[in-house]
């Protein structure tokens, strides 16, 4: 299932040194790196201060500990280099982490880990990616679908062998229901971090997009084309007029004789204007 396989690919995806991160019994609080990535993004100026001993006090559950719930989001959500402190949208959801995660599910292992590419040593097995049952791809990434790879996530990292909705002081309803909340109550940020999953998933790999405006060789060439002169060869010949096929009959004003005329009228024609008198010839003759 899904989050058999988050917790099977995880120590990959997120290229942990210790080999001992391979079993789940060793992750959560047993080890600062998984205890980091657990840590709220709140509290990790008071995690990095000492690891161990923040650690074990969520561990042992000791009446000193630091509070790590549901609605105090973890680090694993964040990237770290976009988060601001104390503001605690800066960054959210926006994790390798968990971009790679995501893709794990929803286009296969070999996007998210280049290595069980076709081609390379090793090979992924399990079910096709969730995203081949969409007709339209880019409808699998939702808001929904997103918090819902958090959730793996975050199981992943545990050490809870089985699903378990809560960790500790950690609820798991609380978590999915204040992120749903707040992408709720801020549509703009819910479309910006979907459109943000898309381009990264569907179309660019790392989610940039070349700069509006940009010199590219094709656009030199055709702002040269539109201001260069046109050359000699490529001046195209001025149309020819069409002819007009000429008229049969006399135009208005026509200067053509009286036998001009006649040739140009119906033979069998027996109106009184085509028969001759022959006096009249006469006359003309003489």
């Amino acid at each position: 299932d899904d989050a058999g396989r988050v917790r099977r690919y995880i120590h990959a995806i997120a290229r942990w040194d210790d080999p001992k991160l391979q079993q789940k019994s060793e992750r959560g609080f047993n080890h600062t790196i998984t205890g980091r990535l657990l840590c709220p993004v709140t509290l990790l100026g008071k995690f990095d201060e000492d690891p161990p001993t923040f650690c074990r006090g969520l561990r042992d559950l000791t009446a000193d500990r630091e509070w790590v719930t549901g609605d105090d989001w973890p680090s694993f959500l964040y990237d770290m280099q976009e988060h601001e402190p104390g503001q605690v949208k800066t960054g959210l959801l926006k994790s390798k982490l968990l971009l790679d995660c995501y893709k794990l599910i929803f286009t296969g292992p070999a996007s998210a880990l280049p290595e069980l590419a076709p081609g390379g040593h090793n090979k992924a097995k399990g079910k096709p990616p969730v995203i081949n049952k969409f007709e339209t791809p880019s409808e699998s990434i939702t808001i929904y679908a997103i918090i819902y790879i958090a959730c793996l996530t975050r199981h992943a990292l545990n050490t809870h062998s089985d699903w378990a909705d809560d960790d500790g002081d950690f609820k798991g309803i609380i978590f999915v229901r204040t992120l749903l909340t707040t992408a709720i109550r801020d549509p703009e940020w819910r479309r910006e971090i979907c459109a943000w999953y898309k381009r990264r998933v569907l179309d660019q790999p790392d989610g940039r997009e070349p700069p509006p405006n940009r010199q590219t060789a094709y656009s030199m060439m055709m702002r040269e084309a539109i201001h260069e002169p046109q050359s000699q060869y490529d001046q195209e010949e001025p149309e020819q007029p069409e002819e007009q096929e000429a008229d049969s009959s006399p135009a208005e004003g026509d200067d053509r004789d009286d036998s001009e005329v006649q040739q140009h009228r119906d033979p069998d024609d027996d109106g009184e204007d085509s028969v001759e008198n022959p006096e009249e010839r006469e006359t003309a003759e003489s």
